[in-house]
């Protein structure tokens, strides 16, 4: 499965001088994380700044938020392959064993976050043969219902 990459840029102050400069970031998914990388550019100055990493930073999902709206992963009919979907959740989550097992009901979403989070969470659990559903949710975020289910 291959996903294009999700691309987001704002202002921000510059950490040298605080004029306008400008932020980027790029994330995508990169079984089993995702990839994702930031800049800072600043026309008055000339600061440049670059960073990468496997998760997105608070700034980055908030920026992505504003751009593509909340983004909600749902567990899918399982059928036969619950367990199968209990271990998926056992390598992503730390916690009880009991806690992974109430994140299963259709009802709750598995992550709640950037659309790029949740396109990382669906291809896990596919890699596991585990349909999970993305849908965007309401804003600003609800009780963990989602706005439409396929």
């Amino acid at each position: 499965m291959k996903l294009e990459p999700h691309v987001v840029s704002f202002q921000a102050a510059c950490v040298d001088c605080g004029a306008h400069a400008e932020v980027t970031y790029v994330a995508a998914v990169a079984l089993p994380a995702l990839r994702v990388s930031g800049s800072l550019r600043c026309a008055r100055c000339a600061c440049a700044q670059e960073w990468d990493g496997d998760a997105l930073l608070d700034e980055a999902r908030e920026a992505f938020i504003r751009a593509e709206g909340r983004w909600g992963a749902f567990v899918g009919e399982l059928g036969a392959n619950r367990m199968g979907a209990l271990r998926v959740l056992r390598t992503l989550h730390d916690g009880p064993p009991g806690a992974a097992a109430a994140m299963l009901d259709p009802r709750t979403a598995l992550l709640e976050g950037a659309r790029v989070e949740v396109e990382r969470i669906q291809a896990v659990f596919a890699a596991a043969g585990v349909p999970v559903i993305e849908c965007r949710l309401l804003e600003p975020p609800s009780d963990g219902a989602p706005v439409s289910r396929p």
